[in-house]
């Protein structure tokens, strides 16, 4: 099992925290070894990764992976224009251009967004005003 697989069960067990140390680590990793990782699979780490943020809460920091993403994408795009090899087999989930670009914008909406609270808020009592002032003895 590949560590892309790896991050994909993760990702479909909704372990977010799991896949969030995970993936921040090997993306740190290939960072500084760019030849650990083809672009395609860096693309798919990166999604992977910015869903795990925007799923537990994170959105400005899931906004950001997402747009990473979408470089790393027209980065791997062009290049395999260049080569005609594909870096990742076909059946490994690749969101397309369209889908992060939505992302991106998914966060933003889900912030401003009011919370809902399952009781109806209830005001405070009327208090009286300031000039009859009530002395407890």
């Amino acid at each position: 099992m590949t560590l892309i697989e790896q991050i994909k069960e993760l990702h479909a067990e909704g372990l977010y925290s799991n896949l969030k140390i995970l993936a921040s680590m090997l993306l740190t990793m290939s960072d500084h070894s760019t030849e650990m990782f083809p672009r395609m699979c860096k693309y798919q780490l990166q999604a992977y990764f910015a869903d795990a943020l925007f799923e537990t809460l994170e959105f400005k920091r899931a906004e950001a992976m997402y747009r990473k993403a979408l470089q790393q994408r027209k980065a791997a795009s062009k290049n395999n224009r260049a080569k005609t090899a594909s870096s990742t087999p076909p059946q490994q989930w690749q969101p397309s251009e369209v889908e992060l670009k939505l992302c991106t914008g998914r966060p933003c909406s889900r912030e401003r967004q009011p919370v809902r609270t399952t009781e109806p808020r209830r005001h405070p009592p009327h208090l009286p005003s300031s000039g009859s002032h009530q002395r407890w003895s």
